[in-house]
């Protein structure tokens, strides 16, 4: 199984793609508006996290996972370490959904190769039209709890990624 995200935010609004493409390609998509606090690390997370619970439920033990976001496809392979609390709270859940997996590779991609989970993003922000009757994918909204004091209340500015 294969499953693609991308998360982001603007000051408006977070959102979550998430694409899941069976071996017979059958797929399932996803776009998700996140609602309360919320950083771009943290959106890119929240869609890993959601994929990784629908794959659950779906059963899957193998799978694939590509990302844009550098942070996350690195910090998921343990070649980055982030030292702000929320990166490294979301980390820590991601890393103990993907332990339920048989197998699970994770692999950066470059954002022009994940065009389909950034339209559902930006579906999902309605900053881009619905797609046709034909187009089908799932919308929904989820709602955020602070991670931390500080990302009650609001943002972290922390940059410093080290890789390890």
């Amino acid at each position: 199984m294969v499953l693609f995200f991308d998360g982001s935010n603007t000051k408006e609004t977070a959102e979550a793609g998430i694409y899941i493409l069976y071996p017979s390609r059958i797929s399932i998509r996803l776009a998700v508006t996140l609602k309360g606090p919320c950083t771009n690390n943290r959106a890119e997370y929240e869609a890993l996290l959601i994929g990784f619970e629908m794959l659950l439920e779906l059963g899957v033990k193998r799978a694939k996972v590509y990302g844009d976001s550098q942070l996350v496809i690195y910090q998921m392979n343990e070649e980055f370490k982030s030292i702000s609390s929320v990166s490294q709270e979301c980390c820590k859940k991601a890393r103990k959904l993907s332990k339920q997996f048989k197998e699970i590779t994770f692999i950066h991609i470059l954002s022009e190769e994940n065009k389909v989970v950034d339209q559902l993003s930006q579906i999902a922000s309605a900053r881009e039209e619905t797609p046709s009757q034909n187009d089908d994918f799932i919308l929904q909204e989820k709602v955020l709890e602070p991670l931390s004091e500080t990302d009650k209340e609001g943002p972290e500015n922390i940059l410093e990624v080290y890789r390890i």
